[in-house]
């Protein structure tokens, strides 16, 4: 009889960041390889300073599922603390894990006393990249963007930070250190920064999201990113590649990190191991000023080629940079044999002097192209198989073995990128065909559930089947007894029993009779799988919609349909929702209404998210410039004025500072009320452009010019608006203007860019003092 198949827990903080995802498709592989049952519990944040009151503020509904992990068996929980505790104290932290009693944790990305856990090295490749910053570069003013305060990562790459300082007998000065929360949102922080210290010539970021952030402060002010100021990052996030110009960075595997995890816990139970650190690596691109590619990270001579013996060494180079330093024997092992057969095939020709030359380099060429189409995730990424073969090439033409050679050995090389292209755009064409499938798969969900609205059975049945079309190879619905209300900071506890109302395995989807539904919470997440004669990953999370718990979903799933989870989680719950108030339709008339808006909404919901600004309710950046260019274009519009605004509230920071943060949001709503009301000419569009920045654009066919009208429009609002307040600060914008002629040849990013330079000159004649009696 085999050995028992672990049933691993995984708790992180949802799948919209890159690292969590990384770290599940490490996790998901390293099962599979080890025969366990992995289910992944995806909640939130534990004690998030606040929740804004229309996009996040039920988003604590989704921790309740950690409630249910805890209450259920598995063999060992694997919990990244450091990200679902992101805005949380160590006090906190640790009530959180205390929560679990005598349970088996191993803590991911954070060492706790007195728990197991598995870490990045954050010193070696972030000393080495400041380091860096300062011998080769001459940085003298290094800035640095950490992430909250109470971060074990965010503290650890700060005392880096200072020591790195200190070892080059440089000030380590407080002021020019900011806190970025760990996302890209931290604009208005590097704006601080730089207006502190105008003479910063590098600013490290605690993490990849935040240097995007950054970028687009740098690039505002006209910054050359690598020349006026030298960035570099942390994790080698895919936005790192991405990045214009690519992101200087540490490298900091999470797929790795996941896959060392889940392949160590047999010795993390038997308690013969209780930490395990992972090394960081500096990689090196333009961002920080280097102008040409590093090859030092693959650290070829032509001499390494020479002699047979020197393949081990070779190999060794190879799998450390490929693979991060990470044991992948047995789960990349037909990576490595590919990897093996390459380099053999470069020590071959690099040897031999006859015609085989010829043989050998078509062998290589074929051998790259199967490597080029490998499925490479979670051990490694195919930009790095891409550099392998620069370095490669780099040190073959060195070798002066005639014309022929040379030409043979290019064509060889172009051969490999053109396939490596090629199988690139092959998968970028799935992924478009995918998403097309998912938003129609999204608008015909509601159809679909309305169809059958009138039977439970019929209606969970079809709700499955249509989830079955995001790629999940089996789907579990349970509801709880009795809907729950929970609001915020309430812990009512977790049911001890639900209700399987369907679930689907392969192509065929099953409806218990009702009298065999009750399922109890200890054993649901392992006694679902416990018939399975194979390992399964699956994930768990809450169903529900405002206040209100509907049960669980578990999917069984794979690194391919990660991100459509949240979004089935969605739909589910919106779907649960409408069709009770369906059932009471009379009663219930005004509530039906409104759930089938708030459907609505759930169909388009991450569209909404990323084009609307949650705190103005004008457009964000996003949505403006695509509303834009969709009324620049119109044939209907064509040759009429454009006017485009670009406009920024006054004072925020003294605001901020002297009244507090709510008094600095209610004066950008305040800015942007002034701003919405003073336009009201033809297709006019309103948004909150970032931080302090608002845009806005109309079309005119007046003759007078639009400045003069739309800045007196807007003074005398601003006066009006400043009247009704009983606040004693004054609120204003100030403005820049340009005027444009309509067609599908304007570029809106220059109308933008030329307004901005406008809005600066009219800066300075801004009010001089922030309270309305001066």
């Amino acid at each position: 009889m085999g050995k028992k198949r672990h049933n691993i827990a995984l708790l992180v903080a949802g799948f919209e960041n890159t690292f969590v995802r990384q770290l599940c498709t490490g996790a998901m592989t390293a099962a599979t390889e080890t025969d366990s049952n992995l289910v992944v519990f995806p909640g939130k944040f534990i004690n998030p300073p606040y929740y804004d009151n229309n996009i996040t503020q039920y988003e604590y509904q989704s921790d309740t599922i950690f409630d249910y992990a805890q209450k259920t068996n598995f063999d060992i929980f694997l919990i990244d603390i450091n990200t679902i505790g992101l805005f949380s104290t160590f006090e906190q932290k640790l009530e959180f894990l205390q929560s679990f009693g005598d349970a088996k944790i191993v803590l991911l990305t954070c060492s706790i006393d007195g728990y197991a856990n598995i870490c990045f090295d954050n010193k070696a490749g972030l000393s080495a990249g400041i380091r860096h910053l300062i011998r080769d570069h001459h940085c003298k003013k290094l800035g640095f963007m950490a992430g909250t305060l109470e971060n074990a990562d965010s503290i650890e790459r700060y005392e880096v930070y200072k020591s790195v300082l200190t070892e080059f007998g440089m000030e380590v000065d407080p002021t020019m250190v900011g806190h970025g929360n760990f996302s890209e949102f931290c604009d208005e922080e590097v704006e601080r920064l730089l207006d502190a210290h105008p003479d910063m010539d590098a600013m490290i970021f605690a993490n990849d999201g935040m240097a995007i952030g950054g970028y687009r402060v740098f690039k505002k002010r006209g910054l050359e990113i690598g020349k006026d100021i030298h960035v570099m990052g942390f994790d080698d996030a895919p936005s790192a590649v991405a990045s214009d110009p690519q992101l200087t960075t540490v490298s900091a595997d999470a797929a790795g990190l996941g896959y060392l995890a889940v392949k160590s816990v047999e010795d993390f139970l038997a308690g013969s191991i209780d930490n395990i650190k992972i090394q960081s690596q500096l990689i090196k691109r333009q961002s920080c000023g280097c102008t040409t590619k590093d090859y030092s990270t693959i650290p070829f001579t032509v001499e390494d080629f020479k002699d047979s013996s020197h393949f081990d060494h070779v190999m060794g180079m190879v799998n450390k940079y490929i693979f991060a330093g990470n044991d992948y024997e047995k789960g990349a092992a037909r990576i490595i044999e590919l990897l093996e057969q390459t380099i053999k095939c470069v020590f071959e020709s690099m040897q031999d002097d006859t015609c085989r030359c010829d043989e050998t380099l078509q062998k290589l060429s074929k051998v790259g192209c199967r490597l080029n189409k490998m499925k490479l995730a979670p051990f490694t990424r195919p930009e790095k198989i891409t550099f392998l073969f620069e370095c490669l090439y780099r040190q073959m033409k060195m070798k002066d073995n005639g014309e022929h050679w040379q030409r043979t050995l290019s064509e060889a090389f172009q051969h490999i990128y053109h396939e490596a292209a090629s199988y690139s755009q092959v998968n970028a064409d799935k992924m478009i065909e995918k998403a097309e499938l998912l938003n129609f798969v999204t608008t015909t969900f509601l159809r679909d559930v309305l169809n059958y609205a009138v039977a439970d059975d019929i209606l969970f049945s079809q709700m499955i089947d249509t989830l079955s079309k995001y790629g999940f190879e089996s789907t579990y619905l349970l509801r709880l007894p009795h809907n729950q209300i929970v609001r915020k900071n309430q812990h009512p506890g977790v049911a001890e029993t639900m209700l399987l109302k369907a679930y689907q395995i392969g192509d065929k989807t099953y409806v218990p009779a009702s009298d065999i539904q009750l399922r109890p919470v200890k054993d649901l997440f392992t006694d679902l799988f416990a018939d399975r004669d194979r390992q399964i990953n699956a994930v768990a999370a809450m169903l529900f919609s405002g206040p209100e718990q509907y049960g669980v979903m578990i999917f069984e799933m794979n690194a391919d349909n990660i991100p459509y989870i949240t979004t089935g989680i969605y739909q589910t719950s919106a779907a649960i929702k409408t069709i009770e108030l369906l059932k009471n339709k009379e009663e219930n008339a005004s509530k039906l209404k409104s759930s089938l808006k708030q459907l609505a909404k759930a169909n388009s919901i991450l569209d909404e998210i990323s084009k609307s600004d949650p705190l103005t309710q004008l457009l964000n950046r996003r949505g403006f410039l695509e509303a834009v260019n969709r009324s620049v274009e119109k044939p209907e519009n064509s040759g009429r004025c454009g006017v485009v605004i670009f406009a920024d509230l006054n004072n925020l920071k003294i605001i901020n500072d002297r009244f507090g943060h709510e008094d600095g949001d209610f004066a950008l709503r305040l800015a942007g009320s002034i701003l919405k009301n003073s336009i009201s000419e033809n297709a006019s569009i309103v948004a909150r452009y970032g931080g302090d920045e608002f845009c806005a654009f109309y079309i005119t066919d007046e003759a007078e010019d639009p400045e003069e009208k739309i800045r007196k429009l807007i003074a005398d609002e601003t006066e009006k608006q400043n009247q009704l307040t009983d606040k004693e600060y004054y609120v204003s914008i100030s403005m820049g203007f340009c005027m444009f002629e309509c067609g599908c040849n304007v570029i809106l990013s220059d109308m933008l860019d030329k307004a901005d330079a406008n809005l600066y000159e009219d800066k300075k004649h801004k009010r001089a003092s922030v309270y309305k009696d001066h």
